[in-house]
């Protein structure tokens, strides 16, 4: 898949954004967030409907998808149970729908599990979905909301938004952080755990910040100086303070008062580039996610091995890590159980490895919970890890544990061997760049021959039509899942009569099928 300029993962699926402002999608789609107007399961990228072009942003929840437009709109599409597409409903969408009172002035977005939030032109926020613990910030209604709402008191001045697991947060114009929702664990740093309907200015950070990260439970900012301050839950040291106790305020990383560029929270674990080029990581170490040779929980930041410098970027996934080089290679570290890793293994890595035939000419990362993916400086991505519902969009749904190319997205073909013969003659069909692992509807003239024609895993099929007793004519056949392809072939008495040819590599028909059209 080539020319694309963006990527994002979500649980389950991935988006990616096109050169020419299109949107294409694969993997899980059982709410409809792939937005090919289906809930079948893409193994393969698939255009979103409606959005071919004008399109500039994405982001990917839980269970939907959202797109920024060209002209400030959003639009929204899969899970609506609580309203997270903003149409004022909550019925389920399998393509793109319009948020309400959306369609212009928006200049960012951010999509968390469950609810999405809009950056405005003006700097205000707006938000929508579920709002049990107040992410919404509608002066504390708690109620979920189909349609976006005021984030109360940021009606201008915001210049970016992050969305946590249950909590939502706002850096300010001037580098103030404010933050709403879920405050159980102090993730929202006001000093308290009282969960928050409406924005609360986080404790001594009314101005000096230039990003924010949210983990699950806990959140981080970056400085203009370059420290980092973090806040919230620290059961598992990711507060990076020295020690493992909650704090509902903010606490300064030990030993990262200046010298970072960039932060990355992960469930329970952050991470942070140097100013050098180098990384360090602290919090849950379980799976080797900090990169220092251990599976310690660490409460200070430690060097990621191998990596005090040369990188230029961070991604932090549920329990793994990654690392664009300067060169534009990647290394990642951390759980493997699916693969995630890259390294053409399943093995856990507590140190970083490099990624099988990936050493150059990266220009961006993002990951998944259990899989990851790579744009390159080719305009092409790469993807590997869980492929269970066809995430890595690769054709199959097969786990890769190392990277390969994501497959375009190619209107199948329907073809024959030949296209002229006389009643008696078998024609063999082929199929290519059907969706995998699908099922397929088989239509002679239009007439349903059969809805059972079951596509292999990597897209194809081979099958016979038989045409004893049939009338001399014109016979088109389509095969549709979504879209479809047709191909046609002519019975003339003159022509000579011909054999079957053989069975298909891919699969069989098991037994000859007749064409409708012969009992008329």
């Amino acid at each position: 898949m080539q020319n694309i300029v963006r990527v994002a993962a979500g649980g389950y699926h991935t988006c990616a954004l096109t050169a020419g402002g299109g949107v294409k999608c694969w993997g899980w789609n059982e709410s409809g967030q792939l937005g090919d107007g289906t809930t079948t399961d893409r193994s393969k990228p698939v255009n979103v409907s409606v959005l071919s072009s004008g399109v500039t942003a994405i982001a990917a929840g839980l269970y939907h998808t959202c797109a920024l437009t060209a002209g400030g709109g959003v639009k929204c599409w899969g899970a609506n149970y609580l309203g997270q597409l903003g149409d004022g409903t909550t019925t389920q969408r399998n393509t793109p729908v319009e948020v309400s009172g959306l369609s212009s002035g928006v200049s960012a977005i951010a999509a968390d599990g469950l609810h999405t939030c809009a950056l405005t032109a003006g700097g205000g926020v707006k938000c929508w979905g579920q709002n049990v613990s107040g992410q919404l910030g509608d002066s504390g209604t708690y109620t979920e909301r189909s349609t976006p709402v005021d984030v109360s008191g940021l009606s201008s001045g915001v210049t970016a938004i992050a969305a946590g697991g249950e909590h939502t947060c706002a850096l300010t114009a001037g580098g103030g952080v404010k933050c709403w929702g879920a405050n159980y664990l102090s993730q929202l740093g006001d000093g308290t755990t009282t969960d928050r309907g409406t924005p609360v200015n986080v404790s001594g950070l009314r101005s000096g910040v230039t990003a924010i990260a949210t983990g699950s439970a806990h959140t981080c900012a970056l400085t203009a100086g370059g420290g980092v301050k973090c806040w919230g839950a620290n059961y598992l040291s990711q507060l990076g303070n020295g020690t493992t106790t909650d704090r509902g305020t903010p606490v300064n990383v030990s030993g990262l008062s200046s010298g970072v560029t960039a932060i990355a929270a992960g469930y329970d674990h952050t991470c942070a580039l140097t100013t050098g080029g180098g990384v360090k990581c602290w919090g849950d170490n379980g799976s080797g996610q900090l990169g220092d040779g251990t599976t310690t929980d660490r409460s200070t930041p430690v060097n990621v091995s191998g990596l005090s410098s040369g990188v230029t970027a961070i991604a932090a996934g549920g329990g793994h890590t990654c690392a664009m080089t300067a060169g534009g290679g990647v290394k990642c570290w951390g759980d493997n159980r699916q693969g995630q890793l890259g390294d053409g293994t399943t093995t856990q890595r507590s140190t970083p490895v490099n990624l099988s035939g990936l050493s150059s000419g990266v220009t961006a990362i993002t990951t998944g919970s259990t899989h990851t993916c790579a744009l390159l400086s080719t305009a092409k991505v790469k993807c590997w890890g869980s492929d269970s519902y066809g995430q890595l969009g690769l054709g199959t749904i097969t786990r890769r544990t190392s990277p390969v190319d994501v497959i375009a997205s190619i209107p199948p073909t329907l073809s024959l061997n030949y296209t002229t013969g006389k009643p008696g003659s078998y024609f063999t069909l082929t199929g290519e760049n059907f969706h995998a692992s699908s099922v397929a509807t088989i239509r002679v003239n239009g007439s349903v021959l059969t809805t059972t024609l079951a596509v292999s895993e990597t897209g194809s099929f081979i099958f016979f039509i038989n045409t004893v007793g049939a009338d001399p004519g014109f016979y088109s056949i389509t095969v549709s899942v979504n879209p479809s392809a047709a191909t046609s072939f002519q019975l003339d008495y003159d022509e000579p009569l011909r054999p079957q040819e053989g069975g298909g590599i891919t699969f069989n028909i098991p037994h000859p099928i007749f064409l409708p059209i012969l009992n008329r």
